[in-house]
């Protein structure tokens, strides 16, 4: 199981609320990205730093699909938001 752990970087700001318009806020260079259910979960687990494990678990609790499909969807965002620099891994 993968322990690596990742936190949105400070310049990252969320708006919005579980079940509404969510956006993330990139602040350092004003890109604004509209967020769907399970991305709100993920980013808000980032806030204070989580594990691919428990990105799975929380998307898996959230909307009953199996641990596979999960950590293909948690992997696949994590590596979106590398990607724009927007998160730090620690090991």
């Amino acid at each position: 199981m993968s322990q690596r752990q990742y936190a949105l970087k400070p310049r990252v700001a969320l708006e919005g609320n579980a079940g509404e318009e969510c956006v993330l806020v990139d602040t350092h260079s004003a890109t604004l990205c509209a967020c769907n259910g399970s991305a709100w979960i993920i980013l808000n687990a980032l806030k204070d730093g989580a594990t691919t494990e428990k990105m799975v678990a929380l998307i898996a609790s959230a909307f009953a699909v199996d641990e596979d499909e999960a950590r293909r969807d948690a992997l696949d965002f994590i590596y979106r938001l590398t990607a724009m620099g927007l998160i730090d891994e620690k090991s």
